[in-house]
């Protein structure tokens, strides 16, 4: 992967990153939330890369549409995967 740093970024090939989150974007509790539903999903699916997992549940969250995975904020997501937990769950019991 080809990487070049500037000052308050770094660039990928085909995506621009900022090296320092932005505070209004940024909730370290709801991205180890999220983190923490995903391995509880994965496990629901074992089947699933986790590229996959994650790919699924953002478009779940922000529709059919390629960018879907960089769009998603962090809340989206984990809504979205705990209601894919909660599915699972429900689904299973019946």
């Amino acid at each position: 992967m080809n990487e070049i740093v500037d000052q308050d970024r770094i660039l990928f090939t085909d995506y621009t990153m900022p090296v320092e989150p932005r505070s209004d974007l940024y909730d370290p509790s709801i991205r180890e939330n999220l983190i923490l539903a995903l391995v509880q999903l994965g496990q629901q699916l074992p089947a699933m890369r986790f590229g996959q997992l994650v790919a699924a549940v953002a478009s779940g969250a922000c529709g059919h549409v390629p960018e879907a995975v960089y769009d998603a904020e962090d809340d989206e997501l984990l809504a979205e995967t705990l209601e894919r937990i909660e599915f699972l769950r429900v689904s299973r019991s019946e």
